[in-house]
């Protein structure tokens, strides 16, 4: 299998990139090591949570970027999550 996250040798903005070229929906690092480079590269990037908002109703709720990326999200799995809090954010990311 060939690896974007390793055979690119990028970092931070240059490995999402890197990335989002290189996704088709299928899994796409070749080891767990190289699953944690990305996880971490694009929690730095875009911060640990993102807001997720259900579209019906406009309610924010405060998603993992792991369980994004892992899992994924439907909008009736929103109720798992907390609601978003804006005071609760301190890193400056949505």
């Amino acid at each position: 299998m060939s690896c974007p996250v390793c055979e690119s040798g990028a970092e931070g903005k240059e490995l999402v990139r890197v990335i989002a070229r290189a996704m088709d929906g299928n899994k796409i690092t070749c080891s767990e090591a190289c699953h944690e480079l990305l996880v971490s590269c694009l929690e730095a990037e875009f911060g640990t949570h993102k807001r997720c908002v259900r579209m019906s109703t406009g309610e924010a709720f405060r998603v993992s970027v792991r369980t994004i990326i892992e899992v994924g999200i439907r909008e009736g799995d929103l109720d798992k999550y907390p609601r978003w809090d804006e005071k609760e954010v301190t890193d400056g990311r949505r």
